[in-house]
């Protein structure tokens, strides 16, 4: 009997220990909601930073954390699609605090999503390279077209014009030639593809007035095939155009103006010089001179440098005007402009005239 008193004892001195050690403990609950319209986020996560306690909220985005020791907690909020936020909290022995987190909706970089196909795919889970062209070079820099704006900016790809002709189409190679007969790549624009076999190695894009560009992407692995089929096995530009949003109008206008010329000719002799040299060629090979008086090699008019009678000053001209805005339920971006290229040779030029309309209208929740 008297060992049975003592192990009696020995469990309700555990117990009792037990229960002072729960006692001891605090605990945080909570919501987690959306800032904007304080919707609940169910599945969003709830952790304690820097360690492995953590939960996740139920379906009316309430979360509970339990068995915490005495202390201060970083405490961390997160859910795909909002920002995440982390609040500082101090737990006290046997106290039970109420932490709410309110999340803001994130806008995602673009440079970490890329529109693939018809949807949108985090570019870590791409399989094959992928290249962008920054935003700020197409604000900055003067192009003519949207094939320019790609040309030395990104590795493995290689853009050439076909002539010097002003407006001349342009050829892009990803890895270097690909399939027979048709190297060129698949664009894309907006998710639509595009293509015009009449205009070579102009892919169907001139039309686009760079300013209208929000963003270029490069498909350079033959993986881009998956998504668009054998019609982008030597690789996609992908380009996504710029659109409204919601907010007060917004009105913006650029220009700018250039010329550009010919920085070196070549020195020409005159028509004496020229008469003296081709006399004393036929000498050193023993025949009789063509000319007869090379003095007098020089017409009615004098001398013409026909360097000067073919090359000119070309005057290049860009204006773009646009025009933005909308509401939740309605944007829009109308967008206009004017681009005239003067070439160096004479009667050489390209004149273009570009009109967009880009709107997205959302009827109701499933239209």
């Amino acid at each position: 009997m008297l060992w049975k008193k003592a192990l009696l004892s020995f469990a309700l001195l555990l117990m009792g220990g037990v229960g002072s050690a729960i006692a001891q403990t605090g605990t945080i609950t909570g919501m987690v909601t959306e800032a904007s319209s304080g919707d609940a986020l169910p599945g969003a996560n709830v952790v304690i930073v820097d360690s492995q306690r953590g939960t996740s909220t139920d379906a009316n985005g309430a979360y509970r954390l339990t068995g915490l020791e005495p202390g201060t907690y970083q405490v961390r909020a997160s859910f795909v699609g909002f920002r995440s936020r982390t609040q500082e909290v101090d737990v006290a022995a046997g106290e039970t605090l109420e932490l709410n987190f309110a999340l803001a909706p994130d806008a995602m970089a673009m440079d970490e999503m890329v529109v693939v196909g018809y949807g949108t795919q985090e570019r870590s889970d791409l399989t094959g390279s992928i290249s962008s062209v920054p935003t700020e070079d197409l604000a900055e820099t003067p192009i003519e077209s949207a094939q320019e704006a790609i040309q030395g900016r990104v590795s493995g790809v290689t853009v050439t014009q076909n002539t010097g002709s002003p407006g001349s189409g342009f050829s892009i190679r990803i890895r270097g030639t690909g399939t027979t007969g048709n190297s060129n790549p698949l664009y894309v624009v907006d998710g639509v593809p595009v293509s015009d076999p009449t205009e070579t190695g102009a892919g169907g894009i001139s039309f686009l007035n760079p300013n209208d560009i929000e963003s270029i992407d490069i498909l350079k692995g033959a993986s881009a095939a998956a998504i668009y089929g054998a019609q982008a096995a030597n690789g996609a530009v992908i380009i996504t155009t710029k659109s409204g949003s919601a907010g007060e109008r917004s009105v913006s206008f650029s220009a700018y103006t250039g010329i550009q010329q010919t920085p070196r000719t070549i020195d020409m002799l005159e028509g004496p010089e020229y008469a003296a040299l081709r006399n004393e060629a036929n000498i050193n090979a023993g025949q009789a001179p063509t000319f007869t008086s090379p003095s007098a090699y020089l017409g009615p008019e004098g001398s013409t440098d026909y360097q000067d009678l073919v090359f000119e000053r070309g005057i290049t001209q860009n204006y773009s005007l646009a025009v933005s805005g909308g509401t939740e339920d309605l944007t829009y971006r109308i967008s206009s402009g004017y681009f005239e290229e003067g070439g160096i040779i004479d009667k050489s030029s390209l004149e273009r005239l570009n009109a967009r309309v880009n709107t997205e209208f959302e009827v109701n929740d499933l239209l």
